[in-house]
């Protein structure tokens, strides 16, 4: 009895020793590791941010980086009013970005087989701190994957799978990521006048020629009603005019076509000369006076018209359907046509 007692003291008193010793080696180990500067810790992916991008086909390619004010830009051209949604979405996938390895051995057959001899799309990420990575895109599995590997010699025969998500992210032309202007949003009350210009051709023959000309449509109030006037007259009666006011409540930009556009293209849109020009002037916020200009264009499509602000080179397109009024004011179309 007495010997078995004393049998396991003395294995308490070992195990004991050995938790000591381990509470002592780990202070050890905290102490040292206190005393590490930062420069010797090394950096995770979450403590370091993307500072750029370039990602594309062979046909195409786009770069984008973060300026002084932590603002993405397209590097080719800073000044494009970038709308960089699209980009902060592709920076935030990659920060999760986490694909699954295949193989770290395949071999010619299975490259070329995961669509990477010639890659959908290439990406290149740079970060912060200098580090950086670039990638190769394939074709989809059955699954919805997309095959991946990285550009880097060294790991050319690994094989990788990525979500769909990223590969969508690098989907759609700078043009998508324009930062479209909004135009006012107006109301029957807010509504002070809208003047539609228009070229009229005069004269016959060898002796015709072409001239512009303008009418003023003037919206008044009488007793909560409003109507619109030309002078003195009422002109609910006037070609396009009943349209008018429901096409000025649905003004807005659909899409930028072209950024900056040379003298071609604005011929080819029907911009240079324009089919009819619209002048609208409003109230905003305090009765303050305001207006703002656009010049119409041909169709793009069968459902949008080319556009141009003025003081803007940019040419735009609106809904064909939403411009229908002013054409048919300026005498471009007729109201049989428009109705049609």
């Amino acid at each position: 009895m007495r010997r078995g007692l004393k049998r396991l003291l003395e294995i308490l008193f070992v195990i004991g020793l050995a938790v000591l010793v381990g509470v002592f080696a780990l202070r050890s180990w905290r102490n040292a590791h206190e005393n590490e500067t930062e420069d010797d810790v090394p950096v995770s992916p979450a403590d370091r941010s993307i500072s750029s991008v370039t990602y594309g086909t062979d046909q195409s390619t786009l770069s984008f980086a973060l300026n002084d004010e932590k603002q993405w830009y397209w590097t080719e051209y800073p000044e494009y009013p970038l709308d960089s949604t699209r980009v902060e979405k592709l920076v935030n996938d990659l920060s999760r970005f986490s694909p699954a390895l295949v193989t770290k051995t395949a071999d010619e057959d299975a490259i070329d087989n995961a669509g990477l001899t010639s890659p959908s799309y290439t990406l290149s990420v740079k970060y912060t701190d200098a580090s950086s990575f670039s990638l190769q895109v394939g074709t989809a599995t059955d699954e919805g994957s997309y095959y991946m590997r990285y550009s880097e010699e060294e790991k050319a025969g690994e094989l990788y799978l990525i979500d769909k998500t990223l590969v969508e992210d690098l989907r759609g032309s700078i043009y998508d990521m324009y930062q479209i202007e909004s135009l006012p949003q107006l109301t029957e009350r807010l509504m002070d006048s809208v003047t539609i210009h228009y070229v009229v051709v005069k004269g016959e023959g060898e002796d015709a020629y072409s001239e512009e000309e303008s009418i003023t449509y003037t919206m008044k109030e009488n007793g909560g009603e409003y109507r619109w006037f030309c002078g003195a007259r009422r002109a609910e009666g006037d070609p396009g005019v009943s349209e008018l006011t429901d096409a000025l409540v649905k003004l807005k930009l659909n899409r930028c076509i072209v950024w900056q556009p040379i003298k071609d293209s604005l011929t080819l849109c029907g911009l240079r000369p324009w089919q009819a020009k619209v002048e609208i002037h409003y109230r905003g916020e305090g009765d303050k006076a305001y207006e703002f200009a656009f010049s119409v264009g041909k169709l793009c499509g069968e459902s949008e018209r080319y556009v141009r602000m003025d003081g803007n080179s940019a040419i735009y397109t609106m809904s064909a359907e939403t411009l229908r009024p002013f054409l048919v004011i300026a005498g471009v179309i007729g109201e049989q046509a428009a109705a049609s």
